[in-house]
């Protein structure tokens, strides 16, 4: 199967299962060659997911030349605090912000350079020892602090669920995710937050839960 067949097979799953008003796919390249990422980006695709910072970096400079339109670029792993002066405003979103800590160090980054970062918050729904993030519990603690950043912008939040799961813990996850955004709104009413959630293996049941925006990788670039 070509990138356009699973692309489209892609839109039709979102199209199908969707329960959140706007969709967007960030077509993960941690695995995909140049050529695929070029491809994608003229089939349509308009945002870019990233692990690691320094070859992020190394491929937005060298694929942004091939572009038809502008993109976004978004950190989606782990972002080490040895890497924050390199990941500030160099991504639309970071996606995996994953303690107060963190936060500290991007906002002061974000200060030194007269900018706001955009940001989600990753909570480790699974309170899994090999996944970053914060628990629900210490979000919930925490949310004060996490939004009186000045120069750090909450977008919403973010997710990793544990591959293979049954559907019924995976059901109580997402609606904890979902409890969440809830409550992260009734602190900014004014705003509106996304959910990433949702990766090649389990977006469908991501969308049908309230994802808002999905990770895809292997789906997309086999």
């Amino acid at each position: 199967m070509q990138i356009k067949e699973r692309l489209n097979e892609i839109s039709n799953n979102i199209k199908s299962f969707a329960t959140a008003d706007d969709i967007k796919l960030v077509a993960v390249t941690k695995y995909a060659d140049d050529a695929q990422v070029i491809e994608a980006e003229k089939l349509g695709v308009k945002i870019f997911g990233e692990n690691y910072v320094g070859p992020a970096l190394e491929k937005i400079k060298r694929l942004t030349p091939y572009f038809t339109n502008k993109v976004e670029w978004h950190l989606t792993g782990t972002l080490q605090k040895n890497k924050v002066n390199k990941a500030v405003g160099n991504f639309s979103l970071i996606q995996s912000i994953d303690s107060i800590e963190l936060l500290e160090k991007v906002d002061a980054r974000s200060k030194s350079m007269n900018i706001k970062q955009d940001v989600l918050i990753q909570i480790n729904i699974s309170n899994s020892p090999t996944k970053h993030g914060f628990s629900k519990e210490d979000f919930e603690t925490n949310i004060s602090k996490i939004l009186s950043f000045e120069n750090v912008s909450i977008k919403g939040l973010m997710t990793m669920f544990e591959h293979g799961q049954d559907s019924e813990s995976l059901e109580k996850e997402l609606q904890i995710m979902n409890n969440l955004k809830i409550l992260l709104k009734s602190f900014k009413p004014e705003n509106e937050f996304e959910l990433s959630m949702g990766m090649s293996g389990d977006y469908c049941a991501a969308l049908k839960g309230g994802a808002s925006m999905i990770r895809i990788g292997r789906a997309l670039f086999g």
